[in-house]
């Protein structure tokens, strides 16, 4: 994410990482370290997500309405899980229906924030319909990069500047 955010602070962005590392998927301490690290902003911040990232960023906002001004998914699998992912091959089978079954319980309570998710049928890693969310009023913008270089594509650093103007 390190090439987006750096376009992003050339834009003006008051941009911050997340400071966590590597998202490996313990998620309930991803979302508990990213919650206190926005709770020192005086105001709702804007949460981008790349891929599992995007999913932390949808549950924060799920949950912390408040605080958040808005999402911006990328290359995020939000229908299905893992489960629409290469990577589910080395899940067992118990795994991933756990986890799309988290997914679709969180689903249950609608995101209040504006979001935008960034999708790309090129994505190679996620099936591209999983990442187009269940939010009707979601803004879906179409790249055409491969999953791993949507962080360093310039077709996606103008989308998300696009979206993060809706806003």
């Amino acid at each position: 994410m390190a090439p987006l955010r750096a376009h992003l602070r050339k834009g003006g962005a008051d941009d911050h990482g997340w400071g966590l590392g590597l998202n490996i998927g313990r998620v309930a301490g991803l979302i508990a370290n990213l919650s206190q690290r926005m709770a020192a902003h005086d105001r709702p911040v804007h949460l981008i997500g790349w891929s599992a990232g995007g999913v932390i960023a949808r549950e924060v906002a799920r949950s912390q309405p408040s605080n958040v001004a808005g999402v911006i998914t990328i290359g995020t699998p939000v229908v299905g899980g893992p489960r629409c992912t290469v990577i589910s091959r080395f899940y067992p089978t118990r795994v991933l229906d756990q986890m799309e079954h988290r997914m679709a319980t969180a689903e249950e309570t609608p995101i209040a924030v504006p979001l935008t998710a960034i999708y790309s049928r090129n994505d190679g890693i996620v099936d591209w319909r999983a990442m187009i969310p269940p939010e009707t009023n979601a803004n879906i913008l179409e790249v055409s990069a491969t999953h791993w270089r949507l962080p360093f594509d310039r077709e996606v650093w103008n989308a998300t500047v696009c979206a993060l103007e809706r806003v």
